[in-house]
């Protein structure tokens, strides 16, 4: 599945507004059921989703970095303002709803080319990358299991410089660790920045898009995407004083231009007259 991810980005985009759906799915539903709205489609989310490609060591693993809005927006009655209402950290069984129902979205995506989550429903038809470029098809797949392709330890995986020390993966802490994994699905919530702590959500945004992602591998949803007509009410404006941003020139430099000053520049224009 990695491999088939890799390079069917058709695919991983359907995966990904899959997840991006029932994520806004579930937090409308608490929504209305927390703030007493009338309707789950007067609730507005955002996100941004960044597609990695690869895991620690550098081994193909396919996964999705997702930045959502803890919360909703909701237009206020009284000024018609959209305003922004913080949800509770989802508990563990609202975060494996969201999993298991994601997984039922990818699988019907699955299904329509042949495939499934379930290995004993998969077609026996092998990906068309495997017909075109076998070669690649076989780095692809040595990739997604982290064995080398080729040379004396093909096959073998690498010999790690270090090990790391850890509790698994799917281990769950407590009852409501926002954590959960269902058919394959692996959702993790667990790490949640202020808003306005600035610094620590930039070092969030750097973490998600890492590396520098290329084009189309970032994916925005909600009131966040570049369609959505609440964009402009929630994208903070930029400053009507762009220069206070800007720093001095240096010394010497060519857009260190010389003040101005009225009553010198009239006398050395009287003078050439």
């Amino acid at each position: 599945m990695r491999a088939l991810l890799d390079y069917d980005r058709v695919l991983a985009a359907q995966f990904v507004s899959a997840f991006a759906h029932e994520l806004d799915r579930s937090l409308c539903k608490r929504a209305k059921a927390i703030l007493d709205i009338p309707s789950v489609a007067d609730a507005h989310t955002g996100a941004i989703a960044a597609v990695q490609r690869t895991y620690r060591g550098v081994r193909l693993n396919v996964h999705f970095h997702v930045l959502a809005l803890d919360g909703v927006y909701v237009r206020d009655a009284t000024s018609d303002a959209l305003v922004f209402h913080t949800l509770p950290t989802p508990i563990h069984a609202e975060v494996a709803d969201i999993a298991r129902r994601t997984a039922g979205r990818i699988d019907k995506i699955l299904r329509a080319h042949g495939r499934s989550l379930d290995p004993a429903m998969q077609d026996d038809e092998p990906p068309k990358l495997w017909s075109d470029e076998p070669g690649l098809a076989a780095c692809y797949a040595a990739a997604a299991r982290g064995v080398a392709a080729s040379g004396d330890r093909a096959g073998q995986a690498p010999t790690p410089l270090a090990r790391l020390a850890g509790t698994g993966v799917g281990e769950i802490q407590e009852e409501n660790d926002p954590f959960a994994e269902v058919r394959g699905v692996n959702l993790h919530a667990r790490q949640c920045v202020d808003g306005r702590d600035r610094r620590q959500l930039e070092r969030l945004c750097r973490y998600i898009t890492r590396p520098p992602p290329r084009f189309h591998l970032v994916r925005y949803f909600g009131v966040l995407s570049s369609h959505s007509k609440f964009r402009p009410e929630v994208i903070p404006k930029p400053p009507q004083d762009s220069s206070a941003f800007k720093p001095p020139p240096a010394s010497g430099d060519q857009l260190e231009f010389p003040k101005l000053n009225p009553q010198t520049d009239a006398a050395r224009s009287s003078r050439k007259r």
